[in-house]
């Protein structure tokens, strides 16, 4: 059964319908559920989800189903006939190359959703998964690599892309170095590009699988297992050629498993299959820094930031913000296991992934939910909590945080003065406990005038409360005149015996 059952717009009532988060740290961050997707199957087990995005625009895919997002809102649904391995965005956001386990790759129409073309790269069920990478890589010139690993060590390298691909209104792609090419919504007047396929097997070097592949500069990485362990690719004379090589014994014998390069294109991340993180330096491939003490799911680089899954104990996994390059870790966050981290560009400042969580109605089938954390100050956090009418919650929070607690009151005055109105019918017990609440909470505003328009456009449930209401602000504002009246006499008296002496 698909995976299509899309439910969003949860009215920013994240704890309420989700539960209280449980975190820690000197970081600040704002965590949303965009999402969640579940089948109609309920013996549906843990899906193989993905998940990309690309500044306003996000993709998840769970088993066979795909969904567009753009500014948070679901812009299309996509079914295809395999599971979703892997998906990318071109460099303006305009298409998404898909792949899936039927060997196929899918061009995606951002917009309206609709297949341009696909066509059969790899033979199905090669591998325990059919593609490990597609990525899109811009060169100097404008142009860009299209690089594809399949999960049966084939690399294809599509190069001298031209932007004219991305951005024009209806596409033809002459890809004849493909068999079986399949060509669908096929429109008039179509741009036409024809760009040239490389092709090589790199598992014939990672002996023991290809599992991920990085490109930076005008270098092609290959990442594996086996005899060598990271492989180091550059085009000459049209042919993919193996520059240099980093064994496998340099890691203590372990495969590598994920990469990541750093914006400047100076550093490499990489994952070890007994998940150890390593940072190499990219011009010589020696080992600047590791987190030997950290056993890493998964990783993303995010600015100055470095975001870790780590293993989890039973069914928990743990996201980790570190900041860079001190290391030093600024955030933890609780989550259910699995879950994926987002691939995104460095320059992201949203996080974004998928959390797998097992149903409230039956344990044996799960949900997947589209999470974004975006970190945020304390004054921001503030007004949310506000917002939100958790006023103990907030004054906690300003506390903590030595933000204005006043600010606390009047949200919480105001809000009270509205529950009070006479048009709400409440009972008599409610009206009396928020009144005193009310009163308590004129207490700790300092600021005489903003209590007095609260007390003027009150309409309390009877006259007499709202009459002593009034007789209230009306004292305190007598206070003030009189310790003004009693401030000027002060200084009268203090001019007066200075021009005597």
């Amino acid at each position: 059964m698909p995976w299509d059952l899309i439910a969003t717009d949860f009215n920013g009532e994240e704890t309420i319908n989700f539960g209280p988060r449980q975190e820690s740290g000197i970081a600040l961050y704002q965590v949303e559920t965009l999402a969640t997707i579940s089948s109609s199957d309920k013996d549906q087990l843990i899906p193989c989800t993905t998940v990309t995005v690309l500044g306003e625009l996000a993709c998840i895919a769970v088993q066979e189903h795909l969904a567009l997002f753009k500014d948070c809102q679901r812009i299309a649904s996509i079914g295809l006939d395999g599971v979703i391995d892997c998906i990318e965005w071109s460099s303006d956001g305009s298409m998404l190359m898909v792949g899936d386990s039927t060997g196929k790759l899918s061009l995606l129409d951002t917009d309206t959703g609709d297949i341009l073309f696909s066509f059969k790269v790899v033979p199905e069920g090669c591998s325990l998964k059919t593609f490990k990478r597609i990525l899109f890589s811009t060169k100097s010139n404008d142009t860009t690599d299209l690089v594809v690993l399949a999960g049966n060590g084939q690399m294809l390298v599509l190069t001298g892309i031209t932007q004219d691909l991305f951005s024009a209104e209806c596409l033809i792609i002459s890809l004849h170095f493909f068999s079986g090419l399949v060509v669908s919504n096929m429109k008039e007047n179509c741009s036409f590009v024809e760009g040239k396929l490389i092709q090589t097997r790199a598992d014939h070097f990672h002996t023991e699988g290809v599992s991920d592949v990085v490109c930076f500069d005008d270098k092609i990485v290959t990442l594996g297992c086996g005899d060598i362990a990271i492989g180091v690719w550059v085009i000459e004379d049209g042919q993919l050629v193996l520059e240099d090589e980093i064994p496998n014994y340099v890691f203590n014998d372990a495969g590598i498993v994920e990469g990541r390069v750093s914006s400047d294109g100076k550093h490499l991340f990489v994952l070890t299959d007994n998940h150890e993180l390593l940072l190499l330096n990219t011009s010589t491939m020696t080992a600047l820094h590791s987190w030997s003490d950290i056993k890493v799911e998964q990783f993303h680089l995010q600015d100055m930031k470095l975001v870790l899954l780590t293993v989890g104990e039973g069914k928990t996994t743990n996201l980790m913000v570190q900041s860079l390059p001190s290391w030093e870790t600024i955030y933890n966050l609780k989550l259910h296991q699995p879950s994926t981290l987002a691939s995104c560009p460095t320059s992201q400042e949203t996080l974004f992934l998928a959390e797998c969580s097992p149903s409230e109605e039956d344990k044996q089938s799960y949900s997947v939910r589209l999470r974004c954390l975006t970190e945020t100050n304390p004054e921001t956090r503030l007004y949310r909590i506000l917002h939100k009418n958790k006023f103990e919650e907030a004054e906690e929070f300003a506390k903590l945080y030595r933000l204005d607690t006043e600010l606390v009151h009047k949200v919480k005055a105001n809000y009270l003065l509205d529950q009070l109105s006479p048009w709400n019918n409440n009972s008599e017990e409610k009206v009396q406990a928020m009144s005193t609440q009310f009163t308590n909470c004129l207490a700790y505003v300092k600021d005489d005038l903003h209590v007095a328009e609260i007390c003027m456009r009150a309409a309390l449930s009877s006259l007499k409360a709202t009459q002593k209401l009034l007789d209230y602000s009306k004292e305190r504002l007598l206070k003030v005149s009189t310790n003004k009246v009693l401030i000027l006499r002060k200084r009268k008296t203090a001019s007066f015996t200075f021009k005597v002496i």
